[in-house]
Formats: C-alpha cells, sequence, structure tokens
C-alpha cells in the first residue's frame, strides 16, 4: 500500500471515527445501506438475551445456515442504546426485499433487561419471533462477572461487586425510563444477579408479545443436547432442519471457582424467583 493510499484511509477513518479498519468498513457498509433503508427489510426473528446464556453461539448456528440472512453486526442494540437513532438506522442493518435467504434476524441479549426494549420492540416489530435462552443464574452471574474483569470494566472481587450491586444500580432504570439517549454503564455492566431474576423478565415478555411467538431455551439444553434445542429452534423459525454435530460454545471464559459460601449465598437468592419462573413456564429447568 503506498503512502497517499494510506493517507486516504486514514482521512476517512477519522471522518467515520472508527477505531480500526474493521469497525470503518462496518461503518461505511452502514452509511451506505442507510441510503436506501427505504427498501430494507425488519427482523423476522429477535435473540432478546439473556446475557452470558450462549446467545452467541446460538446465533452463530443459526447464520450458518443457508436460510438465515446474517446482519452486518450481532448485536445491533437498537430498542436499548440506539432507539432514538430513528427505524432507518435499524433498517440500514438488514437486507433489501429481494433477498435468497428465508428470514433475516438479530441477537442483542440487553433487550430483556433493558426497562424499554421489549415495548419498543412490540411496537416497531410485533410480528417478529422472539426467542430467549436462560442459564442457572448462578452460573450466569460469575459468567458475567468474570467477562467484565475480561473486558477491563469490573476491578472488584466478586464478592464486593455482589455487595455493590444495589447501590450501582440505584435510579438506573428510571434514567433510561425518561430519556431514551441516556446510557447506564452500571446497569449494563454491573447487573449480575439482576439479570437472573428471570420470572418478572419474561412475564413482562408475555404481556407484551404473544407466547406462541416466544420460545425459551435453556444453555443446558443447547449445550448437553443441542440437536433436540436446535430441532425446536429450526420448527419455530420454519427452517429446513439441518445437522450440527460439531456446535461450539462460543465466548466462554476461563474456567475459576466460585466460592462456596459465595455460591449457597446466590443459590438461595434465586431459589423462589427459579420456582416462580418454572410454574410460569410449566418446565423445571433443574437449577434449585
Amino acid at each position: 500500500m503506498n503512502e497517499i493510499e494510506l493517507t486516504s484511509r486514514e482521512v476517512l477513518m477519522n471522518k467515520f471515527k472508527a477505531k480500526s479498519l474493521e469497525n470503518y468498513t462496518y461503518r461505511c457498509r452502514r452509511a451506505w445501506n442507510s441510503l436506501i433503508s427505504k427498501n430494507r427489510v425488519l427482523p423476522d426473528f429477535i435473540i432478546i438475551g439473556a446475557q452470558r446464556c450462549g446467545t452467541t453461539s446460538l446465533f452463530s448456528f443459526l447464520c450458518d445456515h443457508g436460510e438465515v440472512f446474517n446482519p452486518i453486526k450481532k448485536e445491533i442494540h437498537f430498542f436499548d442504546n440506539f432507539y432514538h437513532k430513528g427505524i432507518g438506522w435499524y433498517k440500514s442493518h438488514f437486507p433489501v426485499t429481494s433477498r435468497k435467504q428465508k428470514i433475516v434476524g438479530e441477537a442483542s441479549p440487553y433487550y430483556i433487561f433493558h426497562p424499554q426494549a421489549m415495548e419498543r420492540m412490540a411496537t416497531t416489530v410485533p410480528e417478529s419471533k422472539v426467542i430467549v435462552v436462560l442459564r442457572d443464574p448462578v452460573e450466569r452471574a460469575f459468567s458475567h462477572y468474570k467477562w467484565e474483569v475480561r473486558q477491563g470494566y469490573e476491578t472488584l472481587s466478586f464478592e464486593k461487586a455482589l455487595d455493590e450491586e444495589e447501590t450501582r444500580l440505584q435510579g438506573e432504570i428510571e434514567k433510561l425510563k425518561n430519556n431514551s439517549q441516556y446510557y447506564s454503564l452500571d446497569y449494563q455492566h454491573y447487573s449480575y444477579t439482576s439479570r437472573g431474576m428471570y420470572y418478572d423478565q419474561i412475564k413482562r415478555l408475555y404481556k407484551l408479545i404473544d407466547p406462541a411467538n416466544c420460545l425459551i431455551l435453556s444453555s443446558e439444553e443447547i449445550f448437553s443436547g443441542h440437536q433436540e434445542a436446535f430441532s425446536k429452534l429450526q420448527d419455530f423459525l420454519g427452517l429446513t432442519h439441518l445437522n450440527y454435530k460439531d456446535f461450539k460454545e462460543i465466548n466462554a471464559t476461563k474456567s475459576s471457582i466460585m466460592q462456596e459460601v459465595t455460591r449457597a449465598r446466590l443459590k438461595e437468592l434465586f431459589r423462589s424467583e427459579n420456582q416462580k419462573l418454572y410454574e410460569l413456564l410449566g418446565k423445571d429447568f433443574g437449577w434449585n
């Protein structure tokens, strides 16, 4: 690459405020797509969460299916962080109407937890099918913590982070509800136990979207007996059944041991919440 080409690339990257060539490419594609967004479709399905439950692995499986269109970005975060950008911005991530694939979707696992996201979804894409992946909330909380440490957001010990969670999240829901452009780092990154309170999240989902248009899977059934889970998923989305023998977990965090006293503390915290969820779904995931 000559000096002129390099300089031109740097100028363009600065123009789009891109931090890397990959980010620059994404921004260019999105900018072009936004120009022709009128002819673009909205998602047929959305994986809304929960975080650290296998949503990336599940979405990767779907993207490998020949009947599913791959958006230019997995976590678009329109209904939570970027709703103020408007529907044209959202549509710019998806293909035009004349596409070879049968369906298109996205996966943003913050949607299920954000206080406004599901209401916005129900208004904007009421016909979209919704997929939820849930995991033992004790294991999910610890995996979430390790991920935040890995990403550089968390510096406290797991036990101290649990102690500080309520203080960190205090008042954030009201701020998010009152300002569509407000971004809460604390609510998104430090909600270790709050995200595992699944009962209220699923109950709210069912009030907004027909339960017949919702599929609830568990991480355990995806990773231990994934073929049966994928059969449910393909039936739900109307896809041709494919056999996936080499399905692998993506974005797994390094193994480490939770203190037994902390595990017992979390088990007790989630016990009644899990039971309410089992009764709502008519299914026991065995987390208790």
